[in-house]
């Protein structure tokens, strides 16, 4: 389906809204899949991207940095944030571009985080995005990215605090963006 080197899987009808489903860190293709048609429609085409793994300094397990595979699944190579950014962005561009329409974006933490960043880094490819259990992350201001204005696309949180529901919501609206929450329950 891409050319892109992340793990990918295709589920729902080919003629079905597309969106792309990101997961948390640790899931496997299968938990993203699983992921996906919980929380889509079934009338939706899910692209599911396997998570990311943590890497850990020395074997210690205290968390270094997070990372994705990339390459075939017999061979797996590790990759950066910047690295897999630019993968997701080739399956982004792809699935928009062939199925002729901006694709919707789902993410479950870690996943969400990276659903926030893609649509305003490329918001002529994306529609929604319903971020759960996270938001823009806190170090936004430092990372080396340009958002874009995108005043089309609908932001949905769920399952988050309030100060990341507050500090989300402001930065999407400054983006001229549509903003519904939830916040957490206790």
């Amino acid at each position: 389906m891409t050319d892109s080197l992340l793990y990918t899987a295709q589920d729902g009808p080919e003629g079905g809204l597309p969106w792309l489903v990101l997961a948390d860190k640790y899931h496997s293709l299968d938990d993203v899949r699983r992921f996906g048609e919980a929380e889509l429609p079934a009338d939706t085409r899910r692209i599911a991207v396997r998570g990311s793994r943590v890497q850990t300094i020395g074997g210690n397990g205290v968390p270094y940095g997070a990372y994705w595979h990339i390459g075939p699944v017999e061979r797996p190579e590790l990759s950066t944030f910047g690295d897999a950014l630019f993968q997701i962005e080739i399956v982004l561009g792809e699935v928009a571009e062939r199925l002729g329409t901006p694709v919707g974006l789902l993410g479950q933490g870690q996943g969400a985080v990276l659903a926030m960043v893609l649509g305003f880094l490329w918001p002529e490819r994306v529609r929604e995005i319903t971020a759960i259990g996270a938001g823009f992350p806190q170090t936004l201001s430092a990372m080396p990215v340009t958002l874009q204005q995108a005043p089309h696309i609908t932001v949905t949180l769920r399952d988050v605090d309030a100060e990341v529901l507050e500090q989300t919501s402001l930065v999407a609206r400054e983006l001229g963006a549509s903003v519904a929450g939830a916040v957490r329950s206790s």
